[in-house]
């Protein structure tokens, strides 16, 4: 009897003493990926999380992927050319930021990446490597996405008026326009009679404020788009070379030359980081389709286009109107 306490003792006694696997897993951490929304179509944007939470984060390492564009190597036997869908990229990566939480002893770190996807099919996200104080990686479950092709017979679509005044805006807009050079007329002959008598010379007719200028040059575009005019190459070129003059006037940059990627850049340096969070979702939209569009394969609707262009024109104004409010 006396041996049997002993050991019975001396094993519970083990028990709270000895560093058993449920006292080493105690500080591995855990890590859950995810990406929302899961099914999208080419050129959406989605939202690729991955969180390691835990009580020792101090030493484990996150590293988000090298390339912030992806073409996957073309599959062609010997000597065969590789086709034109090679140079489009399989997802780039637009946004990468990291968070970081607490509460009590628990200790969360979040990377979220804003990443897109250009070619059809069901794809793994990119890997993220996690490593942790002993330097050995840590894996998790990588999260798929389906991506599904936009209109790809290419074919133009019906789409309703954007504006709901229909054919009154236009008529509005002309009446506009002749009271404007029937105003400007008078004020130029009152000018003239007074400079007989004061001798005083005629003012020079103002510049046309830059957002006025693009706003004008877009619904030009519509209304090609409308009657099938212009075709998607068409309206990309155009629309995108507007946006940039438009840019480059408002903020003074030279936008003539930069990708999507230094426009954005460029906003946040002139406006700050709180108006670029602001046009944030938007611009993505608006640059991204212009950006996919230059790849044969990819061939938007009518109606895609003329989304895309009553969005530009609303993110047009509502960047006018962070560069009143920062002073510019």
């Amino acid at each position: 009897m006396r041996i049997t306490g002993s050991i019975s003792l001396a094993c519970l006694l083990y028990a709270f003493v000895a560093p058993g696997p449920a006292r080493a897993l105690e500080y591995y951490p855990l890590v859950a990926a995810v990406v929302r929304p899961e099914k999208a179509s080419v050129g959406s944007r989605l939202e690729y999380v991955l969180r390691v939470s835990g009580e020792r984060l101090d030493d484990i390492e996150i590293v988000p992927p090298d390339a912030r564009e992806f073409i996957p190597p073309p599959r062609m036997g010997p000597g065969a050319a590789p086709p034109a869908s090679a140079a489009v990229p399989l997802y780039v990566i637009q946004s990468v930021e990291r968070k970081e939480e607490s509460h009590e002893r628990k200790r969360s770190v979040s990377l979220i990446m804003g990443i897109v996807y250009y070619r059809a099919g069901r794809h793994p996200l990119p890997a993220i490597e996690i490593r942790g104080a002993d330097g050995i990686e840590i894996g998790y479950k990588i999260p798929e996405v389906q991506i599904e092709a936009r209109n790809p017979a290419g074919e133009f679509q019906e789409i309703e008026p954007p504006l709901e005044l229909g054919g009154n805006y236009y008529r509005m807009l002309a009446l506009a326009a002749v009271m404007g050079l029937l105003a400007a007329g008078g004020y130029l002959l009152f000018r003239r009679q007074e400079g007989r008598r004061t001798k005083a010379a005629i003012p020079a007719t103002p510049e046309t404020p830059p957002l006025d200028e693009f706003l004008a040059s877009m619904q030009a575009i519509r209304l090609r788009i409308r009657t099938q005019e212009v075709d998607a190459g068409e309206y990309v070129l155009e629309a995108s070379r507007l946006f940039r003059v438009y840019l480059s006037r408002l903020i003074g940059i030279n936008g003539m030359e930069m990708t999507s990627l230094e426009l954005a850049a460029s906003l946040e340096g002139r406006l700050g980081e709180a108006a670029r969070s602001r046009l944030g979702d938007d611009f993505d939209r608006v640059t991204g389709l212009w950006d996919i569009a230059k790849f044969a394969e990819f061939a938007p609707s009518a109606s895609s286009l003329g989304e895309n262009l009553e969005l530009a024109m609303e993110l047009g104004r509502r960047i006018a109107r962070e560069a009143r409010r920062a002073g510019l």
